[in-house]
Parts: structure tokens; sequence; C-alpha cells
């Protein structure tokens, strides 16, 4: 029953795998019942560590999970050429352990965690595979329902707990000693309890205690004591003895990483990788070919796209492509309630439209490992020039150029791969480390993989790096600036920008930094004074002119903010930035033919998911709103977009406005996590909390969205928009003349009368003498064509 199956969009060009989990057991309601509720807890698993599962299906054949499609290697294939780094094992070690802690935190245990259960995407980010035998936790929901067959033992018997090899009740900690068993495995290359049988190997799982990681044969010095310690503790017996949670084992592994990066910055040597233990075999994991796996779940992801003959089918507000064959008959009952909207905007990178398994061919067993782990940021450039031969001044100015012409298509990649060549020749160089920041820095920020926290935690290793080598290098000092500021350490990033500043008073990108930071405050007039500075030293600098533009939108200056946008396209023709900026300004307007111009010259140029949702913002200002949700469905399934509250927002207003109730609040509860996530690092951010609480009216769940009015209703650096939101949340909320009295200081703030004249959630209130008053004591006339409100 491990078949593996994969699907394919054409419209989307995007993939998913199917996988049987189950056979067919007949009409049994009891099972029926269960596996309904499998596939809500199992869609209620959205992390960047967790392969997304969409879908539960069944069929004549049996039971089918819908899943993230992944292309990389699991840990088991990247074991076969030797053990792991420390580094290395620290990182995807805090990324399990933050995954579980999510999926605990939902009341769901895996049960199944170990090496080939993990895999190393393509992208360089970690992803549990396969929660096919997951259940939940007894502190969870009080039905407790196993998502599997119930009264065995199952799972992988070199992995499982104590508790689970004896088919007793388990709990998160259960997921911890697996965990330690997989910790194990990566840093030795041997699994800590291995037997001649299944029975023996069970036995020793259930009695014997596994040798310390630094009594193996020449690990002491490589493995740091504290790092075996802990895999020790998730290594007990006893359920009381291991760590309390998760969060725990991450927030070790974290000080762990932590730690030895301030040791490598201040040149202690840290090794990286070692030989394997004496008496391992090269090239697999002993006792590997011993193992034995019961009732398991193993996900290998599917290869190329079959490439069949296709036809289609209208399912919700979506067109879904299959195979000739055609679904089962039960399919699109059950897909209808949840599906169409959780696939094409998945909450993780890789989505797709999917279809039935009985239409599906099975993919190869090894698809994969078909393709190598691709650096995180790869070099373009030629290979093979000599060090001598590379001028590392010229080289790195080169590097910065194309970053500052991130816009253009491999232009990232390429900065990065410089930047790596020099601390190649130079493992020391500290605007090697500043340039690679940058690099991470950019790539983390402006493109499709911004919501991939693995590139922002390079950068700050980078940026670290580059300050402790010389803290007065101007670039090291912006870009841990940079990076600061993303991470929400405000305190440090003016720290780093006023050094910058006095370091290199004719620095262009130090006073861009203290732009972006005075923005960041809401203390705008700064940030604008900061702006005109940073484009006095570099006028030709295409995102100085985009970033003063989009400064100039939030004050509500649009006329304003408009020729800095054509001065953009001016300086950049072959940036999408600038059509798009000018696009959002007209579509602000109400001028809603010219927003769209601009938004099709900036898709001719690079099909952007901010372009595709604010195309459905265009449509939905004029009343399309199932075309606009299919706008913002595809601006969501674009690289990491799926992470982005705005984008789920926005997906859940257009179903708000369709017969789409279950959908929209799925929709809305998804962006509503998203800014309950971005809000830990950045609490006092009046724009967040102000799209957060407009979501949880919509909603409908007035009490928290009073909550949060109350503790920012009378802000008064609030920016105009902020303002609206609120106005917008109130009268949803039913306090109409406070609605008003917020309405009329946006207006105030400069906030676009067409935004109010274009809400559908206003309709009422547009018709109130309290608001036409309002209107009227302004000088305003009031505009009235149902569009859409501001996020």
């Amino acid at each position: 029953m491990g078949e593996v199956y994969q699907a394919y969009d054409e419209r989307l060009r995007r993939h998913v795998a199917i996988k049987r989990i189950h056979a067919a057991a007949g009409d049994d309601p009891q099972r029926r019942a269960r596996f309904e509720q499998e596939a809500r807890l199992l869609a209620q698993l959205v992390h960047p560590a967790i392969v997304q599962v969409f879908d539960i299906f069944d069929d004549e054949t049996g039971d089918w999970v819908v899943m993230e499609l992944v292309e990389g290697r699991t840990l088991a294939a990247l074991l076969e050429h030797g053990p792991l780094g420390v580094d290395d094992v620290l990182r995807y070690g805090h990324a399990i352990a933050a995954g579980l802690d999510a999926a605990h935190r939902q009341g769901i245990i895996h049960r199944d965690l170990k090496v080939e259960n993990v895999m190393l995407s393509n992208t360089g980010q970690i992803k549990i595979l396969d929660f096919g035998l997951a259940k939940r936790s007894p502190n969870g929901d009080a039905s407790s329902a196993a998502l599997s067959s119930e009264g065995q033992v199952l799972g992988t018997v070199r992995a499982m707990s104590p508790e689970q090899a004896r088919g007793l009740a388990v709990d998160e900690r259960s997921d911890l000693f697996s965990l330690g068993v997989l910790l194990y495995e990566l840093l030795a290359r041997v699994t800590p309890f291995s037997g001649t049988t299944p029975v023996a190997t069970v036995l020793r799982v259930t009695t014997d205690r596994q040798r310390s990681l630094v009594e193996l044969p020449g690990m002491a010095v490589r493995i740091p004591h504290a790092l075996s310690a802990l895999v020790d503790q998730l290594l007990e017996k006893a359920v009381e003895q291991r760590p309390a949670s998760a969060a725990e084992v991450r927030d070790h592994l974290q000080a762990m990483a932590e730690s030895r990066a301030a040791m490598t910055s201040a040149g202690a040597p840290v090794t990286e990788r070692w030989a394997a233990p004496a008496g391992s075999h090269p090239g697999r994991m002993e006792p590997r070919d011993q193992d034995t796996q019961i009732s398991s779940s193993n996900l290998a992801a599917p290869g190329p796209p079959q490439r069949d003959r296709e036809t289609e089918i209208e399912l919700g507000p979506t067109a879904l492509r299959v195979p000739p064959a055609g679904l089962p008959p039960a399919t699109p009952r059950r897909w209808r309630r949840r599906l169409v909207m959780a696939v094409l905007g998945a909450a993780l990178a890789g989505s797709a439209i999917v279809v039935g398994a009985g239409a599906l061919r099975p993919a190869p067993a090894d698809a994969s490992l078909a393709t190598p782990v691709a650096a995180p940021l790869p070099s373009a450039a030629p290979q093979g020039a000599l060090a001598s031969a590379r001028d590392p001044r010229a080289e790195y100015e080169r590097g910065m150029t194309l970053l500052r012409n991130y816009h253009r298509p491999g232009a990232v990649d390429e900065a990065a791969g410089i930047f790596q060549r020099l601390l190649r020749d130079d493992e020391a160089s500290a605007p090697g480390y500043a340039g690679l920041a940058r690099a991470y820095w950019v790539r983390s920020t402006f493109t499709d993989a911004s919501q991939d926290a693995m590139f922002l935690q390079q950068a700050r290793a980078a940026a670290d790096r580059a300050v402790a080598l010389d803290e007065f290098l101007v670039d090291g000092r912006v870009s841990h600036g940079l990076v600061a500021l993303q991470l929400g350490q405000e305190a440090q990033a003016e720290r780093d920008f006023q050094a910058a500043i006095a370091l290199d008073g004719k620095s262009a990108d130090a006073f861009h930094g203290e732009a972006l930071l005075r923005k960041h405050q809401q203390r705008l007039d700064e940030a604008e004074a900061a702006f005109r500075k940073a484009i006095e030293l570099a006028p030709g600098a295409r995102d100085l002119y985009d970033d003063l533009g989009g400064l100039q939108v939030q004050r509500g200056k649009y006329q304003d903010a408009i020729p800095l946008f054509e001065h953009s396209i001016a300086l950049a023709p072959d940036s999408p930035y600038g059509y798009s900026n000018l696009g959002a300004v007209y579509l602000l307007q109400g001028r809603y033919a010219d927003a769209a111009q601009r938004f099709q010259d900036a898709l001719k140029i690079r099909p952007l998911s901010s372009l595709y949702s604010n195309l459905g913002t265009v449509l939905f200002a004029q009343g399309l709103y199932g075309p606009a949700a299919n706008a913002f469905e595809r601006a969501l399934a674009m690289g990491g977009a799926a992470n982005s509250a705005v984008y789920w927002g926005n997906l859940a207003d257009a179903y708000r406005q369709l017969p789409e109730a279950d959908q929209a609040r799925e929709a809305y509860d998804h962006a509503i996590r998203l800014f309950d996530a971005e809000l830990a690092q950045s609490p006092q951010d009046l724009t967040l909390r102000s799209r957060r609480v407009l979501d949880l009216a919509k909603r409908g769940d007035c009490q928290r969205a009073g909550d949060g009015l109350a503790s920012m209703i009378d802000a008064s650096d609030a920016p105009a928009y902020a303002v609206f939101r609120m106005a917008v949340a109130l009268e949803i909320c039913g306090q109409r003349q406070r609605a008003i009295t917020t309405l009329e200081r946006a207006l105030a703030s400069g906030f676009s009368p067409a935004e109010i004249g274009n809400d559908p959630e206003l309709r009422a209130l547009r018709a109130d003498p309290g608001y036409l008053r309002m209107i009227d004591r302004r000088g305003q006339p009031p505009v009235t064509t149902g569009s859409h409100s501001g996020r």
C-alpha cells in the first residue's frame, strides 16, 4: 500500500504527491467518521517544516492522501555519503523540532519520525514528510482518534519510542524520542538501537541504554558534549525524563548553534565534518539491511509530470485538469468542501491542483533522489578562474551592482556566487561576508522565497561574521542593520545604520537603511528625509524611488508618488516593480483601467505574486468576485507567496462575497495565524495589527477584533490605511457611529475617498445620514461603486 502518484496542473505547471494510506475496507460508518476527522486534523498542519496535506479522499481502491510535492533528498539519502556536520545537524534538528512543536500545539503526534521521513528540499528547506501514522494527542481533542488503524503497533521499530513499541499510550514526548534517534543517526551514521532481528531491536529500544555519542570512537573531539547530552536526554526510556516539549528542544539547538557561531566569529576552530566511526560501512547506515518497518508509510516524491492528453472538469471557482480516465465518482463531492481553496492557496510553496488517484500512474520509487540538493544561492558565473587573477575589490563591486539590480533574473544568484568565491579565496574576507549577507537579505525580502526564514537566518550568520571581522566596514554594518530590522531588532538596526553613517556620510546604502528603519517606526518625516538624502547620493538607484514612492502612498500622497514610480520605470524599464507600484497607485485612485494596464506591463517582464494579487484587487473593485478569487489563488500558488497573510486575506475577502463561507473562514484563519507569527517579531506594527483586526472582524470574531481595536484605536501615529481598516472593522462589528468618526479621521490623514466609496463592507454605512453629513462637512462628494477594502 505504498504507491505514490503524482498530479499535474497544466495551468499552474505544478505538482502534488498522492499516496494510498489504507486499502478499501467497505462502507464502515466508524471508519468513515474517523477518515473525515483525519482530513481535518492533517489540514491543520501549516508550517514551513511540514509537508502540507491538502486532502484525504477515498475510492473503490482505498483511502488516499494528497500532499505537497517536495523535490530533494531525504536525510537518509544524505547519510549514504557519510555523517553530517554538527552545524548542519543543529540547523536541521532546529527545523524539525520547530515543525514538531507546531504539530504538537495542534494536538497531533507524528509517530513515525525517522531520517527517511525528513527531506532536505532542493531549496535547502527541511520538510517533515508523511503524517500518515499521526495521532491526535491525548492532550488535544478528547476523541483521541488515531489517523491509522487502531489497536496495532505502528511505526519503524528502530526509531519508535519504548512506550510505542510496547503498544502503550503515547504523547508528544514519543516524537521526541524518535527525534533523538534521528539526531544520533545524523551525527554517527549508526542507529543507537539495532538488533539482528526486529524483535531484538524492539527489546533494545525498550530495555537497553544507548552508547552516548561522545563515547563512540573518535567522536568526543568532534561532537559538543552539550549536544551529546541532549540526545541522551531525548533517548531516555522514562517519558518524564525527556525534555518537556519540542519547543524546549528547538531552543536548546538554537542556543548551541548561536554558541558555535560566536566561537566561529571569535576565530575558534569548529569542525564541520568527520569520518565515519570505526567499523561503519561506507555508503549506508548500519545495520539498515536488518531494519524492518511495520505498517510504515514512506513518501518518495514523484518525478517528472505524466504529460497525458488532459480534459477539464469544473470544480468550484477554478478549472481542474484531470487525465482522461477521470476522477472516482465520490471525489468531487468530497473535494468541493475544502480542497479547491486549500490546493491553489497552499500554505507552503509547491502547491498545485489535485486529481484523483485512480487515474494516475505510480511515480518511480527513487524519484525524490533524482535531483542533487542545490545550494541555496548557486553561482551563475563561470568557474575555474584562478584566485590570483581576480581583483577582490572589483569582484565585490560587481557583486553589489548585481544586487542593486535584483529585479533581473539570475542577478542575486550570480552575486552570491561572486561573494562565495571571495570567501573561498580568503576565509576572513569581511567584504565577502557583507556581500553574502546582503544577497541572502535580498533573497529573503524581494524574491519568491521571501517567506522562507532559512535565507534570513543565513543572512544573519553572514552579517554577524562580517561585523566580527571588521566593525569599521560600512557595507558590513549596513548588511547587519538590514537583517536586524527584518528580524524586528530595531535598536540593533539603529546602532548599525548610525555607525555606518558616521563612518561614511556619503553612503547611499546607509541612508537607505536609516530610511527603512524610520518608516518601520512610523517616523515618516525622518524617513522621507533619509530617502531623499540617499537619492541625492545615488540618483540612479531605481529602488530608492520605489521605496520613497511607497512611503508617499503610505501617507496618502498619491499624486506625489506617481512621478517617483514613473522615474523608477525610466531608470529600469526592465524591472516589473515600477510598473506594479504605479498600477497600485492608480488602483487606489479608482483608475482601474490604467491600473490593469500597468500590471499587464509588469507581467510582460515577469510574473509576480504581487501582480496577480493586484489584478485580483482590480477585478474585485469592479464587483467581479469570482475572477478576483481566481487571481488571488494564482498569487498564492507562486513560490513563497502562500506564507503571505495579506494574500490569504485577499482570497478570503473574495470568498466572502461568494457563496463560499466555509472557504472564507478557512482563508481568514490562515491569514490570522500568519499575522500572529509576524506580530510576534513586530508587536507594535500598526499596519500588521490593523490587518489582523480587520480579518478577525470579517471572520466573525468581533470579541478578539474589539480587543485589538481597543489597544490601537487612539494611536496618533497610525497610518491612514490602518485607520481605515479599523473603521471597516467597527462597521462590521456593529459600531456604526465610531466607524463614521474613524473614517473621517482616515480622510483627514489623506486616505482616498474612492477607497471608502468602493468597499462592499461599507454599503450600508454609505447610506447612513451620519456618513452623508460627514462627507458634506468635508466638502467631498460621496463615491459609491462597490470595491475592495484595502489590505
